[in-house]
């Protein structure tokens, strides 16, 4: 089995209106080699590699239904196995996703393979490596050598995906965040796939995020956060409760520190996160020396800190209010009675929500150096047996990113200690915070029971919040709320032209169109890109990547896209809606060829952007498998462009109060019309010197009455557009005059 190509849809596309990965598979030799014929050397061995295989579903939806098909005599084929597998490899990284289709390709032996994706580098690689896992379940005489070689090994090869993965994706905080906006129709970009910068809104309306740092952040609180001591200070100046602190960048001076504040202590990074290099309940000058070289190694700087007895609890400030408490518990485990220490973290990481890294809800419980210290302080080994509901702690951190749990405790804060936590905010100026805080008991006040803040976060992990105990208040929402507050926009006005001849021309036109209202365009076509007006790029830009530039243009606040089907059936649209759209015909344009052949291909096509428009659908009237493009589709009106108002398609259309922009013979030439709700508007008088070589005036004037139907269907009303074009001297409308009220 052999992948023939492969396809990265970025956006809506020929086969999901969501991003998707296409393979074209090759099974020759094994398209008689089913799972089931394969047996279960070759199905027992696909399900103990990925078990999670077992709840995926099959064709009737029912969770198990895809392991079932494995067996049966026309159930799943490789092919199958070969989506299945993709999708479990990525759930496997918490790049959750489900859809996957497969269906015989149009060449001999070939297969369609498609399968969503939630990180491009992710999907790839998952597809490589389910590919190599069937071919390395084969038996040997069926193996490709060119995939997997005699030293392959699955598990080696997972890990390293694994790893690999968790490097490039977002992390769990970003992604919660880009649910919240796609729940809010809010579109995103990721700006870099190897960095965790996200892109929301389009042009003008963009906001980013990293993680869960977002643009109303402000850059000295920023700075002052990331500084443990300066926040210290500042936090201590007015009042709150912080704990003693001081800096040493020797053993020496981390000792002398120590002896000032007084035993017990924390050793800490200056500036870190994650719970990394932190020591707590230092007791010792000898410990103290050892802890310091730990943070040492992460900052030149560390922090000899007060300990402050009791629970560590994360308190996310979002806009000046306390959204989430959670407590956070460091990593152990419950003893029964009966198993060993490390059989009972063995049961612990079973837990499917267990994972490496920040993809998975929480993390894998490691046993290393820092477990066997804290077992050795407890008199315990790996192999020590705990009493029955006995708790061993094997972390000194209370990090969900290194093994540990939570509790929710959101409603049952005292208001002291949310006061102390939305002022530590406050005082160091985050919009969004995770305010570290200590106490024995969150319910009763601070100055009661005692407790200290000992960190203000500035990019507040979520996860806590999720995986804690107790019904958990909604954490990524009121962040999303600073970024767009509700009501306000994300998106600009997009327009999309497809066809053949002339889809540039209408493009131009109607970006000159909105230019004149007042709009800063974003323009690209089979020319180039401009932005306002200005030529940034140079070229063929018809595709999601020219879409993307100018998508991300700050400057822009209304965009108008030339759509070239061979782009929408390589690589998909690089948007996911657009507030009109115009398909000028179906018939062959610059770029058609491989894969589409006729005009039911391109239709076939050209449905992925009918598909995506919201607004207004301008199809060619006079062409009735172009108005066939209309049937089924969301748009909220379909808009005609015809030479013949008269037919009776039209006819019927117009009369029924449908929109139409048609062109009219009068005394003095022909004449441009808005039809509309059963009223008809004169838009633009095109004189006779106008005419085309050809001794006709229709060419020259249809790229303009598509530009005219798309400007209505943006919200320009007929007396603005007559006002426009009386003044319009672009080169494509120079030699037009502005018509009368009709």
């Amino acid at each position: 089995m052999k992948v023939l190509s492969t396809t990265l849809f970025q956006g809506p596309n020929i086969f999901a209106r969501h991003p998707v990965i296409h393979y074209s598979v090759d099974l020759s030799a094994l398209r008689e080699w089913s799972p089931r014929r394969l047996g279960p050397p070759f199905v027992d061995g696909l399900i103990k590699r990925l078990p999670g295989l077992a709840e995926h579903p099959g064709d009737d939806g029912k969770a198990g239904g895809f392991v079932a098909s494995l067996g049966e005599r026309k159930g799943a084929t490789l092919a199958d196995v070969l989506a299945h597998a993709t999708i479990e490899l990525q759930n496997l990284v918490g790049a959750e996703v489900s859809f996957c289709r497969t269906r015989p390709g149009a060449a001999h032996d070939a297969h369609d393979v498609v399968y969503a994706y939630r990180e491009s580098f992710a999907g790839l690689r998952a597809g490589g490596l389910a590919l190599a896992l069937i071919q390395w379940l084969l038996p040997e005489d069926l193996r490709d050598g060119d995939i997997v070689g005699a030293n392959f090994d699955f598990d080696r090869e997972r890990d390293r995906f694994v790893e690999a993965a968790v490097n490039q994706a977002l992390d769990m905080s970003a992604l919660a965040l880009i649910e919240a906006a796609e729940a809010r129709d809010i579109p995103w970009f990721r700006i870099d796939p190897s960095r965790r910068f996200v892109q929301f809104g389009h042009g003008r309306h963009q906001q980013r995020i990293h993680e869960t740092v977002t643009d109303s952040i402000g850059a000295t609180g920023a700075q002052i956060s990331n500084n443990k001591s300066m926040t210290n200070v500042i936090l201590g100046e007015l009042g709150l409760p912080v704990p003693a602190q001081r800096v040493a960048d020797s053993a020496v001076k981390a000792v002398k520190a120590a002896d000032e504040v007084g035993y017990p202590v924390v050793v800490k990074p200056l500036s870190g996160a994650k719970g990394a290099g932190v020591s707590v309940g230092v007791a010792s000058a000898g410990e103290v020396d050892k802890a310091f070289a730990l943070a040492r190694d992460l900052c030149p700087a560390v922090l000899i800190e007060g300990f402050v007895a009791g629970d560590d609890h994360r308190m996310l400030v979002v806009d000046g209010k306390l959204v989430a408490v959670s407590k956070r518990i460091p990593g152990h485990v419950v003893g029964d009675g009966k198993r060993t220490v490390e059989e009972l973290v063995a049961d612990i990481n079973r837990d499917p929500r267990r994972g490496t890294g920040y993809l998975k809800w929480l993390v894998r419980l490691e046993i290393d150096d820092e477990a066997d210290e804290r077992l050795a302080a407890l008199g315990y080994t790996r192999a020590s047996i705990p009493a029955k509901d006995e708790v061993v702690y094997l972390r000194g951190t209370a990090n969900i990113a290194t093994g540990g749990t939570a509790v929710e405790m959101t409603s049952r804060v005292h208001p002291d200690n949310r006061d102390v936590a939305i002022l530590a905010a406050a005082a160091i100026g985050l919009q969004v915070a995770g305010v570290d805080f200590l106490t024995p008991d969150i319910t009763r006040s601070y100055s009661d029971v005692g407790g200290g803040i000992c960190e203000v976060n500035p990019s507040p992990g979520l996860r806590v919040h999720w995986v804690a105990e107790g019904e958990t208040p909604d954490v990524a929402g009121p962040i999303l709320d600073t970024i767009y507050p509700p009501g306000s926009p994300s998106r600009i006005p997009i327009a999309a032209i497809a066809g053949g001849t002339g889809a540039s021309a209408a493009a131009r036109l109607l970006a000159y169109i909105l230019e004149a209202a007042g709009h800063v365009v974003g323009l690209a076509t089979g020319n180039g890109i401009a932005i306002g007006g200005e030529a940034i790029v140079k070229g063929a830009m018809t595709g999601p990547g020219a879409a993307h530039l100018v998508l991300r243009d700050p400057a822009v606040d209304a965009a108008v896209l030339e759509t070239a089907p061979q782009a929408m059936l390589r690589r998909g649209l690089g948007f996911d809606a657009c507030d009109v759209a115009a398909v000028l015909d179906l018939d062959a344009g610059p770029g058609d060829g491989d894969g589409i052949g006729s005009a039911e291909d391109r239709a076939r096509v050209l449905g992925v952007l009918t598909g995506v428009t919201r607004g207004t659908l301008v199809l060619d009237g006079d062409d009735g498998a172009c108005r066939r493009l209309a049937e089924g589709v969301g748009a909220g009106h379909v808009c005609y462009v015809t030479r013949d108002s008269g037919q009776p398609a039209m006819a019927a259309h117009v009369d029924g109060g449908g929109r139409a922009v048609v062109l009219e013979q009068t005394s003095e030439g022909q004449r441009v019309s808005l039809c509309d709700d059963g009223e008809r508007f004169s838009l633009v008088q095109a004189g006779l010197k106008s005419a085309a070589a050809g001794g006709t005036i229709e060419n020259p004037m249809r790229p303009l009455m598509f530009a005219l139907a798309m400007a209505y269907g943006l919200g320009l009303d007929a007396s603005r557009l007559r006002h426009i074009l009386s003044a319009l001297k672009g080169p494509d409308s120079r030699d037009f005059g502005a018509g009368g009220a009709g």
